[in-house]
């Protein structure tokens, strides 16, 4: 209950900050609106209500949000906030799952040739790699591998989303800084859960690897690891705007630069909010597998119940 009422205070404030500084930012939604007489330009804000007070906007705001209605764009004749937000957001889901997926198994990968590799120097090229994957910007990671695998090796397509194929190249670049933040928490935290006594004794009872690592050391060290999945889960499902620009994938993330440029006012606010649910749904969902693999934690929720 406590997580539900900070969630939707947090919701709130969201929404009424990108109501204030959708108001206070230059520029119209009517781009052209110099070119328009006086009478149809109060005709077009009359149609969509931006000439009435303020606070009056502000509580219709409100009221449609708790509706799950956003109203129409102002920029796109006839569409609604909502059905943008249906059509983009699959692409968008597949795209972030993908990128999920290859962050976590290089990360993972990353962090075992880390903390098990026997040989000297495999460990210091894991480190540079880690090194550059964490100083490589989304969008150069995007323009390298777009220039290397789809124009010189013709292995992938350059731009578009028809397949999964085509995601394959924008997945791994929003994938690379991810992968090495997550290498860099496993391998920490691995390296400690080593040394604690039960990891010793399991051991020394002479446990296969896989057992060992799966069993013993995993559990405990996942728990970093999870504090940074939860909104790295949101923004990577929710689209990026360098990966989707680069590789002209029409998901959340191009819509919402699409709407900034525009200052499509409930389509800004339709996409933030829909951010701001996955960012809080996510934290929630890794806070109770945080408490599950807490033993800690996990006592004091038995105890609580």
């Amino acid at each position: 209950m406590k997580k539900f009422l900070e969630a939707t205070l947090t919701l709130f404030l969201v929404a009424s900050l990108v109501f204030i500084l959708m108001h206070l930012a230059p520029g119209s939604p009517f781009i052209d609106e110099h070119l328009i007489n006086s009478e149809n330009l109060a005709r077009i804000k009359n149609h969509y209500g931006l000439d009435l007070p303020l606070p009056i906007q502000y509580l219709k705001y409100l009221l449609g949000i708790l509706k799950g209605d956003f109203g129409p764009s102002l920029t796109i004749e006839g569409v609604y906030v909502s059905t943008i937000i249906k059509q983009a957001f699959p692409l968008s889901l597949k795209l972030g799952s993908l990128a999920l997926s290859f962050s976590l198994l290089l990360g993972f990968l990353l962090s075992l040739i880390l903390v098990f590799s026997p040989l000297k120097y495999i460990k210091k090229g894991a480190w540079l790699l880690n090194v550059s994957l964490l100083a490589l910007p989304s969008f150069i990671a995007s323009v390298l591998l777009q220039y290397v695998f789809a124009i010189k090796l013709d292995l992938f397509p350059t731009s578009g989303s028809e397949g999964l194929e085509y995601l394959i190249l924008p997945a791994l670049s929003l994938s690379l800084i991810p992968s090495g933040i997550i290498a860099r928490l496993l391998k920490s935290k691995l390296e400690e859960v080593l040394a604690l006594p039960y990891t010793l004794s399991a051991k020394s009872k002479g446990l296969s690897f896989s057992r060992l690592l799966f069993f013993h050391l995993m559990p405990g060290a996942l728990l970093p690891t999870l504090s940074y999945l939860g909104p790295l889960a949101a923004t990577l499902i929710t689209g990026s705007f360098a990966a989707e620009k680069v590789f002209a994938i029409p998901g959340l993330g191009s819509w919402f630069v699409m709407s900034l440029n525009a200052r499509d006012y409930p389509l800004i606010a339709g996409l933030t909010l829909f951010y701001t649910l996955f960012v809080l749904g996510f934290s929630f969902i890794v806070d109770v597998l945080y408490a599950m693999l807490d033993p800690k934690l996990k006592g004091e929720l038995y105890e609580m119940a």
